[in-house]
């Protein structure tokens, strides 16, 4: 076959020229309705015709029985010669008997001449047939030469001239195939059918061939036009014949619909994880997908809710839906008759849901931190239920725990077990401020314990606690050091101490009440150090009780007001920020000192004296308790009667 277009031989079965790439359909209809049909015919069989056509076989068939006529030629030759010794007696008898002889030749021999130069014309547009398929806007065109039926039709007359054409085949065109066949089954013969299709085959391959001008993106209501390309030369000179032929044109209407092809039909995505941390995976992939294709997804992790993830569908081994995946996909899918309409039905957007939240945890919950001790020297320590940290491998440090003073701040700061980072306390407490820390948006320890955390459900916002000392106490410097709630709660403390402290102890010996008690002042004793005590405090009280006492048998024996000077005590006070006592030991009701008392008896007998506690006045108090004390304590009086 040969390109209209350039001329170029086409080789068998191609759709293009391979010279000027001009579309060019195969002549020939499939291998399983064209070709010879007599049985006898094989490879085997040709390749016997070409070896008896060389001379190997032996002196019969055609080259045989040229020979046998040849001979009765001579002999008829012999007779001739016989018959010319009597010439001029037969010659006016001879030349009449042979005149209708020769009439008869020449008669032959004109007829032959007629039928050896006349040309048979054939109609080539009825042996092409075109058809198409596929779907519209992609359809194809195809087109054959059914030379088969073409030989059927011609079989008579190409039979007949088989040896002829076969000849000038071979001398004019240099493919001695035709001729091979013929004196390699000159024996049994070549059948008509046989030799007309040999003759139709070789007829196609030197002088018939076409092309259509345009195979594929058929439309329905397009026009697929054939155009012959025939050599008519060598047709009419070699074959004998004379073509009819046009160009052939169809309008394409029978191409089916492309159906819509939806990438994303069935396709889902599936979440795990918890909002904010989850990550999305490929749950079904889409109906219409084989092996050919990839979904690519721009993100799966770090999601949450209401996050969109665009999904796009690419060619294996592509790594983004570019123009050229689509046409690639485009394409395939025309291919199979659907249509893939734009590069944005290749993408398709999803919407993250379902993933539960994280509970916030407070790490500190539970946790908590005491301080003790002295303003200026005080402690702190981490106290509570440690049973969080020790389930999750979690670490609390502080940043100091000594040398306190109230005021001050101890920052607590968590870190994980598991992490890989420096934990040393000088990075994990770095770049903090603030009361409650969220530790800024750059915390690869909160990353850490909240990653660790998300595989438990849970959260937090803060790893950072600053914590503000306090509690811490104060020795006063006096006793104006103490505040007027300390001073009243003092005073109450001290006054219901003496009403309970005097029924005790008169109890065995006397009816004693409390008639009123009168805080007249205190004296501060400030401690030097060295005496264990660090402070003591006297409320001076002026008491009048009056006082009955009792004989043996427990009756009254004298009744009086008495008038005493009582000291409650309290040692080692210590104020907390506010000056308010956070601690002290007391009230002690002073019983160093006492005084007799005389008191006339009831039946006139005389004068009844007892033991009163207490001190007769505050000069008393001043020698006794003051005066000694002075070695070791620094003395404030604060007495005003």
């Amino acid at each position: 076959m040969y390109c209209t277009n350039c001329g170029a031989k086409i080789p068998e079965g191609a759709d293009q020229c391979p010279r000027c790439g001009k579309p060019v359909m195969n002549l020939k209809k499939p291998s399983s309705e064209a070709g010879p049909k007599d049985p006898e015919i094989t490879s085997e069989n040709r390749q016997a015709g070409s070896a008896a056509a060389s001379g190997e076989t032996a002196k019969t068939g055609i080259s045989g029985t040229t020979q046998s006529v040849s001979g009765n030629t001579q002999s008829v030759s012999g007779n001739t010669q016989a018959v010319s010794g009597n010439t001029h007696k037969m010659k006016n008898g001879l030349m009449r008997k042979l005149l209708p002889v020769f009439a008869v030749l020449a008669a032959v021999i004109v007829l032959l001449a007629l039928r050896t130069t006349r040309k048979k014309t054939i109609d080539l547009d009825d042996y092409v047939t075109i058809s198409s398929r596929g779907y519209n806007t992609a359809g194809t065109a195809s087109a054959y030469f059914d030379v088969s039926q073409f030989a059927e039709d011609n079989e008579k007359w190409l039979a007949e001239h088989y040896n002829t054409i076969a000849k000038k085949v071979k001398n004019k065109l240099g493919d001695d195939e035709l001729v091979n066949m013929a004196e390699g089954y000159a024996d049994s013969g070549l059948s008509s059918s046989l030799k007309a299709e040999l003759i139709a085959e070789e007829l196609q391959n030197s002088c018939i061939s076409g092309g259509l001008d345009k195979i594929s993106n058929l439309s329905n209501g397009d026009e697929v036009t054939w155009h012959w390309n025939i050599d008519k030369e060598t047709a009419a000179s070699v074959f004998g014949l004379k073509f009819r032929c046009h160009d052939i044109s169809i309008k394409v209407d029978n191409l089916e619909k492309l159906k819509e092809w939806d990438p994303f039909d069935n396709f889902s995505l599936s979440y795990s994880g918890y909002n904010t941390m989850g990550t999305a995976e490929i749950a079904e992939y889409g109906t219409n997908i084989d092996y050919r294709y990839t979904y690519l997804l721009d993100k799966t992790e770090g999601l949450s809710n209401g996050d969109e993830i665009t999904v796009c569908l690419v060619p294996n081994g592509s790594d983004e839906l570019d123009e050229n995946a689509y046409e690639e996909i485009k394409t395939w899918e025309l291919d199979s008759g659907y249509e893939v309409k734009s590069i944005d039905s290749l993408r398709k957007k999803f919407t993250v849901s379902g993933l539960p939240d994280l509970t916030d945890v407070d790490l500190f919950d539970g946790v908590s931190v005491t301080f003790s001790g002295e303003d200026n020297d005080g402690t702190a320590e981490l106290t509570g239920d440690s049973d969080f940290a020790d389930s999750y491998g979690l670490t609390y440090r502080m940043d100091k725990s000594d040398h306190l003073s109230n005021g001050d701040t101890v920052t607590v700061a968590v870190t994980y077990n598991g992490d890989s980072l420096n934990s040393d306390t000088q990075d994990i407490f770095s770049g903090i401020s603030g009361e409650t820390e969220k530790s800024g948006d750059e915390d690869p320890y909160l990353d850490a314990i909240n990653a660790m955390l998300a595989e438990r459900g849970m959260k937090t916002a803060y790893r950072i606690k600053k914590i503000t000392v306090s509690g811490l106490t104060h020795l006063p410097a006096s006793a104006a050091d103490l505040s007027d709630r300390a001073a009243e709660d003092l005073k109450k403390q001290a006054e219901d101490f003496i009403s309970a402290r005097t029924a005790e102890i008169y109890d065995s010996y006397a009816h004693v009440s409390v008639s009123s008690t009168d805080c007249i002042g205190n004296y501060f004793l400030k401690g030097d150090g060295e005496t264990g005590t660090d402070n003591i405090l006297y409320l001076v009280y002026k008491v009048t009780q009056n006082f009955q006492p009792l004989d043996s048998q427990g009756s009254v024996t004298a009744s009086g007001d008495i008038t005493a000077y009582v000291l409650i005590e309290y040692d080692d006070l210590h104020l907390d920020a506010d000056n308010h006592i956070a601690s002290m030991r007391g009230p002690i009701y002073y019983q160093g000192g006492s005084f007799r008392q005389d008191f006339d008896r009831n039946d006139g007998n005389g004068r009844d004296a007892r033991n009163i506690t207490g001190f007769r006045d505050l000069q008393e108090i001043k020698d006794s308790v003051l005066v000694p004390a002075e070695e070791f304590y620094k003395v404030e009086d604060n007495t005003e009667e």
